[in-house]
Order: structure tokens, then C-alpha cells, then sequence
């Protein structure tokens, strides 16, 4: 009777130990050579905006689908294809769970294109062209040199027009995709508890301190819709909060007169003719302003003078959980203000995509940067 219980126990053990290890190898992130993603990337049109390569398309979507927070470094970089992958998320779907040796995106203006290597067998039960037709797609299928198969999926005609050889990123080990932006090659990377992208020589990244802080060169280029705010001139943005208070610069930028409205509609005391911060009371509640060279905005004056020296750039230390709350805390003000309700819903979306994110950095240069998410 011992000799069965011990064979049941060291059976039941082994199992675990099998399960355990299955789990480990099912739920790891996707490895890809880089060469083996460079020469996914020739398929794409060389003078396309941007370029995406992911490899083992059925293990990256298992580890997205675990982890949404590492398409966030995709959304910021080109927030303009954010309808059309909408669009093309039904065939990518089809596609990664069936194609095995990768995918490569590439996007112009707002239209995306989709391509993916398949064998006669995969393109006779993909059956993407009545998925396409529905959705108002444009589906092609080609034949390779080397007798292999090749599908299209795009948002738009003209996206497959000149395909040939882009310039390609070096051979640089594994990566779980590559990514061309702006001309700049990208390689990112993923462990269980992390994502960290990397182009040219990677600059250091800042450390996180008390509070988070970030300051980007040009808003626009991450949120076109506030892109009317700065005219033809780059949006500047500088930021730093906390639990405790908050504090925010547009250099360059004059307060519009309905904005300052709603931000002082409550002052009972008059401004005065000192020049310096001044308290105001509205839609904010109790707010420091300092007109001084554009618009700031913060909880104190101390606040506004610790964001008044940070450079401009494009870097930052933030801990997603407090910019997540104050995401939170301006749609719910935004909520209150008639006609404003798209935006609100646009910060409270902006804030769910934060959730599980423990840390973000990044410092990203005119031909190198570095980005780091953890979870």
C-alpha cells in the first residue's frame, strides 16, 4: 500500500512538473533571429511610413493577449494607423494563429498592409478573401521564387504597388519584432516581466524618482488631435506628478480665452498686476497658473517650478499608476464640460491601457533611443 501511495505521489509530481514546464514554454514571449525578420521585411514597400516584423505570430498573440501595455511604444509612434489596424484586426487574427513564420506590417498615411508566408495547404484554409470582402479589404496571394506562398491583406489599394528590398537593420541576435519608424530601425525585446526597445546605440535611460516626469519635444506626433494647438510649430510637453500634486508646460502655447474662462470661472479675487503665479478656481478646482512663456498649469508653486527646468526632449521616468489616475481624474473634469465627451472617453481608454504597467522609461534621440515597460 506505502509502495502505490509513493508511485501516486512521485506520478502526480511528475505531471505538475510536465504542466509546469508546458506553462513555461506556452506563456514565454516570442523569439525571433533578427535575420529571419529582415528578410520578412523585404516583402514591404521600401518608402512606406513604417515598417513592423513579428515573428511566431501564434506565441506573440498569446503573449499580447497577456500583455496589451507593449503595443503602447506602437500606438504613441504611430497613432495615425490606429483606425485602419482596427479594420485589419480580423484577418491579422486569422493569419497569426495559422502562419508560422511571421508577419510584417507596413503602413502609409492612414492605410495599413498585411503579409504573411504561407504553404498551399495554409492558403487553401486561411480563406481570407470572403473575410476581406466583408470588411472592405483588399486580399492578394502570390507565388515565391523558392515556391512558397505569400498573402496580402490591406486597408487601402496602392499598398503593394513597388515592394522590393527596404533598407534592412543589422543581424542583432533575437528579437520579438523589428520596427522601421521615421527611418530608424528598432529591435524590441521581452522577458516575462518586461519590453525593451532599442535603435542605433542605446542612450541611458533616466532613473524613476519621487515622481513621475516626462517631457516630449512635439505632442503632435504622439496625439494629432491636439495637434491645432501649436499651429505649425512642434507641441512641446513637459510633466511631473504624483499622488500628491501635479504639474504640466506648454512653452509657447497662450491660454485660449474659453479654456481660461472655465479655469477661473470660480476666482473671487482679481489676478493683480504682479507678474508670477496666480491662483485660480473653475472646472479644475484650485489650480496654480504661470503665464509666463506659454501655458503652465500645476497643484502648487512649487510645483510649477520644478517643471520649468526640465529640458526639452523626448524622455521620461513614470510610474503608469499615477498618470493613470490623473488620466482618470481630467476625464472625469472633461466629463462635465458639454461637447467634450470624445475626449473624455479617449483619456479613460488611454488609462486602461496602463493598467498592469509598473514602470515605463524612455529617451529616444533623433537616430537612437531606448524605451523600457515593466509589469
Amino acid at each position: 500500500m506505502i509502495r502505490i501511495v509513493i508511485r501516486l505521489g512521485g506520478a502526480a509530481l511528475f505531471l505538475c512538473a510536465c504542466a509546469a514546464a508546458w506553462w513555461w514554454w506556452f506563456t514565454a514571449p516570442p523569439r525571433s533571429a533578427t535575420a529571419d525578420l529582415a528578410a520578412l521585411a523585404a516583402e514591404a514597400q521600401p518608402d512606406a511610413d513604417g515598417i513592423l516584423v513579428v515573428g511566431e505570430p501564434a506565441r506573440a498573440r498569446r503573449w499580447l493577449a497577456r500583455h496589451p501595455q507593449a503595443l503602447l511604444p506602437l500606438a504613441l509612434a504611430a497613432p495615425q494607423i490606429a483606425p485602419a489596424l482596427r479594420r485589419l484586426a480580423p484577418a491579422a487574427e486569422i493569419v497569426a494563429r495559422r502562419a508560422e513564420a511571421g508577419i510584417v506590417l507596413w503602413w502609409r498615411g492612414g492605410d495599413v498592409a498585411l503579409a504573411s508566408p504561407v504553404d498551399e495547404k495554409q492558403l487553401r484554409s486561411l480563406s481570407l478573401a470572403p473575410l476581406a470582402a466583408a470588411f472592405g479589404l483588399h486580399y492578394a496571394h502570390a507565388t515565391t521564387s523558392e515556391g512558397g506562398g505569400l498573402v496580402f491583406v490591406t486597408t487601402g489599394p496602392g499598398l503593394l504597388d513597388g515592394r522590393g528590398r527596404p533598407a534592412l537593420p543589422p543581424d542583432d541576435g533575437l528579437a520579438v519584432a523589428i520596427c522601421r519608424i521615421k527611418g530608424t530601425w528598432w529591435r524590441a525585446s521581452a522577458t516575462r516581466d518586461d519590453l525593451r526597445c532599442t535603435a542605433g546605440a542605446p542612450p541611458a535611460l533616466p532613473s524613476l524618482g519621487a515622481r513621475s516626469r516626462a517631457v516630449f519635444s512635439d505632442l503632435r506626433r504622439h496625439l494629432p488631435a491636439v495637434a491645432a494647438l501649436g499651429g505649425d510649430r512642434p507641441l512641446a510637453l513637459a510633466v511631473a506628478m504624483d499622488a500628491r500634486g501635479w504639474a504640466l508646460r506648454l512653452p509657447g502655447v497662450a491660454i485660449p480665452s474659453h479654456i481660461e474662462t472655465l479655469l477661473k470661472a470660480g476666482t473671487t479675487s482679481p489676478d493683480g498686476g504682479a507678474p508670477g503665479p496666480r491662483r485660480w478656481q473653475g472646472f479644475l478646482g484650485d489650480v496654480w497658473v504661470d503665464p509666463r512663456g506659454g501655458l503652465a498649469l500645476g497643484t502648487s508653486p512649487e510645483r510649477l517650478a520644478e517643471i520649468a527646468g526640465l529640458p526639452v526632449g523626448d524622455t521620461g521616468a513614470v510610474r503608469p499608476a499615477e498618470v493613470a489616475g490623473f488620466a482618470e481624474s481630467a476625464a472625469h473634469r472633461l466629463e462635465e464640460i458639454p461637447g467634450l465627451g470624445r475626449e473624455a472617453s479617449a483619456l479613460r481608454a488611454f488609462s486602461r491601457s496602463l493598467a498592469g504597467l509598473t514602470g515605463a522609461r524612455w529617451d529616444i534621440g533623433a537616430e537612437n533611443g531606448h524605451v523600457h515597460l515593466e509589469w
